[in-house]
């Protein structure tokens, strides 16, 4: 008799087994099929990074809506470094440090990325006596970033390639204009002395630029993050050749700076605060990106036709990772 009953709880366990395996089985593969279904609908490749990614993604950001902290990560302890440690190719930690901190600039364009920069910054008071950061206000801010800090942060616009236009009460005045470049814009933001070379019929004109010239800048910041638009594809070859001193960092696609900044300025603070290198830095940005990433790369297939070499990063630092060409 209790061989029998060890032998019914036995079947009984077996089956239990059985069908909790079905039904995980069944849920990974139903949420494969929408995930599939939900890429398609984004007119993104369903590759398996690509599944992998959306299921990943917490089920009430999956309407395309990136997620945002309600509070920016605190950011850990200083882990001293030796000296020399090296930021990058170009840069050590003892050049960032020189005036014995490590200063960082961050100007937020528009009323929702400035308010976002400004309540991530709030949660990053006092946190390490290694490191400062500064809120820059305005243009003349800005460009003393450029000039006299360590580390400049941009998150905006970048136009196109038409580069920054301040707001009026910001300065005005725009930085970071092209001229006798090649730009891929929408035909609305043409300006008079612009060539059209193509017309991809998509309402995408790829022009050479006419109009102003850039204004010169002062930069001797060790590093640029330049978070807006698309800046790898317009910026980084203009940026190596004449700011050559000065590490770039851009975005490959379109993606919302209002939403991401609490999620990438701490990594950032983090970063230089344990000593790591920008490599490393950049690699850190790009772990863990909602849906941003995934409806960027459709809109480079879609609007501006790249379908080829697009990286699988948001977050771009040196040549190895090519936004491909216009």
């Amino acid at each position: 008799m209790k061989r029998a009953a060890w032998i019914g709880l036995s079947l009984v366990a077996v089956l239990v087994a059985f069908r909790s395996t079905g039904i995980r089985l069944f849920e990974n593969a139903l949420a494969r099929h929408m995930a599939i279904e939900a890429l398609r609908d984004w007119r993104v490749p369903a590759t398996e990074e690509n599944i992998a990614l959306y299921l990943s993604i917490d089920p009430v950001d999956k309407d395309g809506r990136a997620g945002t902290p309600t509070a920016p990560a605190a950011v850990r302890p200083r882990i001293p470094g030796k000296s020399g440690t090296q930021f990058s190719k170009a840069w050590s930690y003892d050049d960032l440090l020189d005036g014995g901190a490590i200063v960082i600039g961050i100007y937020g364009q528009g009323p929702d990325t400035w308010g976002a920069v400004a309540r991530c910054l709030a949660g990053l008071a006092g946190v390490s006596s290694n490191i400062v950061v500064r809120h820059l206000h305005t243009r003349d801010q800005f460009l003393s970033s450029l000039k006299n800090d360590d580390v400049t942060l941009f998150l905006g616009h970048a136009n196109y390639g038409r580069g920054i236009v301040f707001e009026p009460e910001r300065g005005g005045s725009g930085l970071l204009r092209f001229r006798d470049e090649d730009l891929l814009v929408p035909a609305s933001h043409m300006e008079p002395g612009d060539r059209v070379l193509s017309n991809l019929g998509n309402g995408m004109v790829q022009i050479r630029a006419g109009g102003a010239a850039a204004t010169p800048l002062d930069v001797r910041c060790k590093a640029f993050f330049f978070l807006a638009c698309r800046t790898e594809a317009y910026y980084r070859n203009w940026w190596t050749r004449t700011h050559p001193q000065c590490d770039l960092v851009t975005a490959n696609y379109v993606w919302s700076a209002s939403r991401l900044a609490p999620q990438f300025i701490p990594e950032i603070v983090r970063g230089l605060d344990e000593r790591m290198s920008l490599e490393d830095i950049v690699a850190r940005m790009n772990r863990d990106l909602p849906l941003e990433i995934l409806r960027g790369r459709g809109e480079e297939i879609n609007l501006y036709r790249n379908s080829t070499n697009l990286p699988s990063r948001l977050f771009n630092h040196g040549s190895a990772d090519s936004a491909g060409t216009l």
